[in-house]
């Protein structure tokens, strides 16, 4: 049987950022069977010592323009600071490198918008990191709305907490000049993709925010979303939340035939006299992958990126990354 060449392609992949998210992804796509990792990038130099330890034959590097000079990449995972972004993106996609690129996309809209323009430009695919979107429950929870099995769409309330700041804290993440914003856009920004990939366009927004202990970005924001199918969305998210150690999301949907309650972990389906008619757990859900390291939704997430590339298909989700971007900038106008 002749081995077809495209068969033999085996991407070669750099990291920027040998955190804990480049450690995931780079592992993730390493284990795809289709990648091979060869460079890492990082400014500590901790961090580049203990790899090579342990993985001398990957080229180790504290310069992105060092990297992409000695070494010939097909993909590149950036899991840098979000201000480190754009800057990051735009010299891999110069390079014709894929790009997979942990969320906020970037600080702000119009940062990420160029790097959505310079992708289409060179011709190279982009994906950035909303791994909600591929938690098994929450799939199902889209494909139950999108079947009309609820019925026409009244009102949804969208929640998502984790304990976390419960102090003043330094860092990056704390300034609104290098994060772009608090919980909001650290974290909360996962439940907006959610409900923005559920529901479509947004027609208008509220919010309040309040600092809590941070002095420059939001610890909690209260938003109202009217969506331009009528639908209304109250949406809260806190990082300075008690009794939530683990990332916790919740998105309750109310139609005209019934409700659809859906976690990251969890989905049940009532009809409008509160009767279950769907009820489904994580192992419920689990249909496997070909690796699980911190959770299906990654796997699936690295999955796709992987057969983006492989297909013709140039669709991939940095559009609506850089619509939640629009919509972070209007929550925070308003």
């Amino acid at each position: 049987m002749r081995i077809k060449e495209r068969e033999l392609k085996m991407y070669k992949v750099g990291i920027v950022g040998f955190g804990k998210m480049g450690m995931l992804h780079g592992a993730l796509l390493n284990g795809t069977g289709k990648a091979q990792l060869i460079a890492i990038c990082d400014k500590s130099w901790v961090m580049r010592w203990g790899f090579k330890r342990v993985y001398p034959t990957v080229k180790a590097f504290d310069d992105i323009d060092k990297m992409l000079s000695q070494v010939n990449l097909d993909i590149a995972i950036i899991a840098t600071p979000t201000f480190n972004h754009m800057e990051s993106a735009l010299k891999c996609i110069e390079k014709g490198c894929h790009v997979f690129i942990e969320k906020p996309l970037a600080i702000n809209c119009e940062q990420a918008q160029r790097i959505m323009e310079a992708a289409e430009k060179k011709g190279v695919k982009v994906q950035v990191g909303f791994c909600n979107r591929f938690c098994p429950s929450i799939t199902k929870g889209k494909q139950i709305i999108e079947k009309g099995e609820i019925g026409r769409l009244v009102e949804a309330d969208a929640y998502m907490y984790i304990a976390d700041v419960f102090e003043a804290h330094s860092g990056w993440r704390y300034s609104k000049r290098t994060s772009g914003g608090g919980v909001l856009m650290d974290f909360g920004i996962h439940m907006l993709d959610e409900i923005c990939w559920y529901f479509g366009r947004v027609d208008s927004v509220s919010a309040m925010s309040k600092k809590i202990y941070s002095k420059e970005v939001e610890d909690e924001l209260n938003a109202v979303l009217n969506f331009k199918n009528g639908l209304k969305v109250a949406f809260d998210t806190s990082w300075s939340k008690e009794n939530y150690r683990k990332s916790y999301s919740k998105l309750v949907v109310r139609g005209e035939k019934g409700k659809l309650i859906v976690t990251d972990q969890t989905l049940v389906h009532y009809d409008l006299d509160g009767k279950i008619l769907e009820e489904y757990s994580y192992p419920q859900l689990y249909p496997g992958a070909f690796m699980d390291i911190g959770g299906l939704n990654y796997s699936y997430q690295i999955e796709k990126f992987i057969e983006l590339i492989d297909s013709k298909n140039s669709v991939t989700n940095i559009q609506d990354a850089v619509y939640d971007q629009y919509i972070v900038e209007k929550l925070y106008e308003s």
